[in-house]
């Protein structure tokens, strides 16, 4: 994954036809460019509508996903708004 990667955040909203609610944002990381697969590092989501994301708190987990397809998390560490 590269810094600026757009991928979308998945809350576990629905809509109200059942289908899953996502979230564009892009990821920033904040001590590298690139993320290999298994390894973590600090990131900051920018998300594009952050008035529609619903309200995270330290310790929450955010499901990102390309597609359908989970493809990582983020734990929220520091909310800015």
């Amino acid at each position: 994954m590269l810094s600026g990667y757009r991928p979308l955040a998945d809350f576990g909203e629905k809509a109200a036809d059942g289908s899953s609610v996502m979230h564009g944002f892009e990821l920033r990381l904040l001590d590298r460019e690139t993320l290999e697969p298994g390894t973590t590092a600090p990131a900051q989501l920018v998300p594009f509508f952050p008035e529609l994301w619903p309200a995270r708190h330290v310790g929450d987990r955010i499901r990102i996903r390309q597609g359908r397809t989970h493809i990582g998390d983020a734990y929220v560490d520091t909310v800015h708004l």
